[in-house]
């Protein structure tokens, strides 16, 4: 059972991240990562609160993982969003090395966490992670700049790749060009 259970979590959470990514462009990560935290937190919760509950029915603890896995497939997409906007291509590869460590460290810290309240119930083992990823998504939603221009550190300006520099440089030599040939000058005729 315990096996299943882990597999609807694991293929919700695989199959939503498809879609966090999609709505990661499109809506605020400060937003969307704090959603995550928050639903993960609460089902998390929900999970260990069957114990209390004396909930013996293997539907709810395979539901409450699924839209666990829901909420947290919300998670890898924003924060490597946020990331990227933070550091460019440059450094990014040593920074999401530093940063990828966090999922070493909660798994560390999330055993040492659950194995310290199991002798109060195994409920609590779940419940008390849970409400500390609530506390987590609260200071995100009030303190997570997503970007160096949201921060006030940078003035957003506009710029073209160096693509798209290259293409319209290009298009105006041609354009002059063809203009040449036609007027017997270069550029477009002015109005005198």
């Amino acid at each position: 059972m315990l096996g299943e259970i882990d597999v609807a979590f694991l293929a919700v959470y695989s199959f939503g991240m498809y879609f966090a990514g999609h709505l990661g462009d499109r809506i605020d990560l400060r937003i969307l990562l704090t959603i995550g935290m928050l639903g993960t937190g609460v089902f998390t919760s929900l999970f260990g609160v069957g114990y209390w509950l004396d909930v013996h029915s293997f539907v709810y603890f395979l539901v409450i993982q699924m839209v666990a896995g829901m909420f947290q497939s919300t998670g890898w997409p924003s924060v490597v969003a946020v990331v990227g906007n933070w550091f460019g291509k440059r450094k990014r590869g040593l920074i999401m090395g530093i940063w990828n460590a966090h999922t070493s460290v909660g798994n560390i810290s999330g055993s040492l966490i659950a194995s310290a309240l199991l002798k109060y119930g195994w409920g609590w083992s779940f419940t008390v992670p849970g409400l500390m990823m609530c506390v987590a998504g609260i200071l995100v939603f009030l303190f997570l700049p997503t970007s160096p221009e949201v921060a006030g550190l940078v003035k957003r300006k506009r710029f073209r790749s160096r693509k798209r520099r290259k293409t319209a440089a290009l298009s105006s030599r041609f354009y002059g060009q063809k203009q040449k040939q036609k007027t017997g000058r270069k550029g477009p005729r002015s109005a005198s």
